[in-house]
């Protein structure tokens, strides 16, 4: 029985599991809750609840779509969603399992990690374990680590476990990780991470910036009908209209103004696009309409690419 004074306890935990792209959270997940109730990688936060030793647990894995790049170089609807994490386990998580993996630690990545794991709030760091993978190396390989993994170490107060990615049957592994987590939360005296105010304004915005995606979709296919009932009727002008697409920071914007010979584009590093942008100017007499659009990153596929902007992508071709 509890003394008077003791933090008090619980009986639930509510955990979220984030980490770069070259580690697989969902099959951190996985071996938590002793079952496959994560799948492949995912757009979106993931929440599933289990039972392990007559206690509820609710785990939320993130989409862990960042990389090494640093905070400023990820999408807003990246970073948007590692926020919203924290709403899954309202009315905020006991604890925030960096998953690492068993690569090495480089200086960009051990930057890249902390400042995504602050997205969750500066408190985050009081109930953050980092949980390291490897099949038999076991404290060795976490010892044996350099001077950035050790920076991230140091912010989580020295706490880390390590999991081993082959025999996902170990329960005494996700045992000793509960411990640990409950060692942690009798540190907090009982409390989980609060939610942070500005989290709450990001799902609000979320919401309404849907709305409006949405809205968009169904404009984009009505020009797309009524660009198909003109498609019969081709005629010769002297106009001409011009698509600019290409990753991010490939020239697109640049390109436009040396077609219209003005600054008709703003250039990174002044603004980042994130609507389609169109001018129109006269060269060699001719009428020249220009449309630039938001690229997207050359280091990732379609499927990363958000749906605001893919949807900009397709609207594009109604600008002209």
């Amino acid at each position: 029985m509890a003394s008077i004074g003791d933090p008090p306890q619980e009986s639930d935990l509510r955990i979220i599991i984030i980490g770069p792209s070259e580690v697989d959270v969902a099959s951190f997940g996985n071996i938590i809750l002793g079952r496959e109730m994560f799948g492949s990688q995912s757009s979106k936060c993931i929440k599933r609840d289990g039972e392990i030793a007559g206690r509820k647990l609710t785990v939320v894995v993130t989409p862990n779509r960042w990389s090494r790049l640093l905070l400023l170089d990820n999408s807003e609807r990246d970073k948007q969603e590692l926020m919203l994490s924290m709403l899954l386990c309202d009315p905020g998580p006991h604890a925030i399992l960096l998953a690492i993996g068993e690569e090495e630690v480089t200086k960009d990545m051990a930057i890249s990690m902390k400042e995504h794991t602050e997205l969750l709030g500066q408190e985050v760091w009081d109930h953050t374990i980092l949980l390291y993978s490897s099949d038999n190396q076991q404290e060795k390989c976490v010892k044996g680590s350099g001077a950035a993994f050790k920076r991230i170490t140091d912010k989580c107060g020295d706490r880390y476990h390590v999991l081993s990615n082959t025999d996902h049957g170990d329960r005494i592994q996700v045992t000793e990780l509960l411990k640990k987590i409950d060692e942690m939360l009798q540190k907090n005296k009982g409390k989980h991470c609060e939610i942070h105010r500005k989290i709450y304004l990001v799902q609000k915005w979320r919401e309404a910036e849907d709305n409006r995606a949405e809205q968009r979709l169904l404009m984009t296919q009505n020009h797309r009908k009524m660009l198909r009932s003109k498609m019969g009727s081709t005629s010769h002008s002297s106009d001409i209209r011009v698509l600019l697409t290409g990753y991010q920071f490939s020239g697109k914007s640049s390109t436009g103004n040396t077609i219209l010979a003005q600054e008709a584009f703003v250039t990174f590093p002044k603004k980042r696009m994130s609507k389609c942008v169109k001018s129109e100017g006269v060269v060699q007499g001719r009428h020249f309409t220009v449309v630039d659009i938001p690229g997207q990153w050359r280091i990732h596929s379609v499927e990363y690419t958000t749906e605001l902007c893919k949807q900009e992508m397709m609207l594009s071709v109604t600008q002209g």
